[in-house]
């Protein structure tokens, strides 16, 4: 919960003089209307696997718990050796 409450709601309190919804305020979404489009679906897939993320512990928790971590490991060892380079 410490991890997801940090992604959820830490994160998004760092920028909390700009909404979220003001997309001119990314710099990547100024370049083109094409890296607009693809801020806006970044942001869509990523409220839809929090949505699929709840269905799921709703629906198996052990289940959805156990494809989480894996997933989370997968992710922490592919950061490791860029961790590693900074050493």
């Amino acid at each position: 919960m410490l991890h997801y409450g940090i992604w959820i709601v830490a994160l998004p309190l760092l920028s909390f003089k700009t909404a979220p919804w003001q997309l001119n305020k990314i710099a990547v979404s100024r370049r083109s209307s094409i890296f607009r489009w693809g801020v806006i679906g970044v942001f869509l897939t990523g409220a839809a696997a929090v949505l699929i993320l709840w269905g799921g512990f709703l629906a198996d928790y052990p289940g959805t718990r156990d494809t989480y971590f894996t997933i989370a490991i997968l992710h922490v060892l592919a950061e490791f050796p860029f961790l590693l380079r900074f050493l």
